[in-house]
C-alpha cells in the first residue's frame, strides 16, 4: 500500500522508495495519467479471478495484500481456484499477531506457497527487496534464516528478512512440520505438476 501513497519520510516505504523512486505509484504516470489506486488494481484482479473458476491463479506477493490478511482470507474463501505465496512479504503479515496468522497458515495450509522473492542478476542478487546496491551472497544465511525463524519458530521480536521494507520487528508462528512441508514444496509440486524424485523408503526399526 506504501508504494500508493505520498513518497514522504513518514512513509513506512520511505527507506525502499528512497532507493528505488520508480517504484512509487503514487499522482502521475510516465504516460501523464494518473496511477490507479491500489485499491482499484485489487479489485480489478478480483474480478479476473472471478472470471475464470477453471484457471489457477497464483497471488503472488500474499496476494498482494499482506496488510490485510482478512481480505486475503477472504478471496482464499470465495474463489477455489485461487492461491498465494509469501514472497517479499513476511515482514507485513508478520506484523500481525501471531496467533492469528498461525491459525492463517493452517487454515490454508494447502493453498499458500513459500516465496523468497530471490532475484538474480548480471548486477547481483536480490533478497526480497535491496536498496540502491545489490545483496551479497553473504547475505543469504541471515535472509533464510530469518524466515525459519518466522515460519518454524515461537522467537519474539525478531528481525524480518528484508529490513529495507520496514522498521519494525515480527513474531514467529511456529508452524506444524506437516504444514511447513505444504508450505515448503508439497503445494508447489501439486499446483505446477511438478514430478519429484520419489522420497525415499524407511527401513522397518527392529
Amino acid at each position: 500500500k506504501a508504494f500508493f501513497r505520498p513518497a514522504t519520510p513518514d512513509t513506512e516505504r520511505y527507506d525502499e522508495l528512497e532507493a528505488h523512486p520508480a517504484w512509487s505509484f503514487y499522482g502521475t504516470a510516465p504516460t501523464g495519467e494518473a496511477w490507479p489506486s491500489w485499491e482499484t488494481l485489487l479489485e480489478q484482479f478480483e474480478r479476473r479471478i472471478a472470471r475464470h473458476p477453471r484457471t489457477v491463479f497464483m497471488g503472488a506477493h500474499f496476494g498482494n495484500a499482506a496488510e490485510e490478511p482478512e481480505r486475503v482470507s477472504r478471496m482464499l474463501n470465495v474463489y477455489p481456484n485461487y492461491v498465494i505465496d509469501t514472497a517479499a512479504r513476511v515482514p507485513e503479515f508478520g506484523r500481525h499477531a501471531a496467533a492469528a496468522m498461525r491459525a492463517f497458515f493452517i487454515r490454508y495450509q494447502d493453498r499458500v506457497l513459500f516465496g523468497s522473492d530471490l532475484g538474480l542478476s548480471p548486477d547481483g542478487i536480490t533478497l526480497g527487496s535491496s536498496g540502491a546496491q545489490p545483496d551479497t551472497l553473504r547475505e543469504l544465511p541471515r535472509f533464510f534464516r530469518a524466515h525459519w525463524l518466522y515460519f518454524e519458530t515461537n522467537t519474539r521480536g525478531l528481525k524480518h528478512p528484508t529490513p529495507i521494507q520496514g522498521r519494525w520487528t515480527i513474531d514467529g508462528i511456529g508452524l506444524p512440520r506437516p504444514v511447513l512441508e505444504k508450505l515448503y514444496w508439497r503445494n508447489a509440486a501439486r499446483v505446477f505438476s511438478l514430478t519429484l524424485p520419489a522420497e525415499p523408503s524407511r527401513k522397518a526399526e527392529h
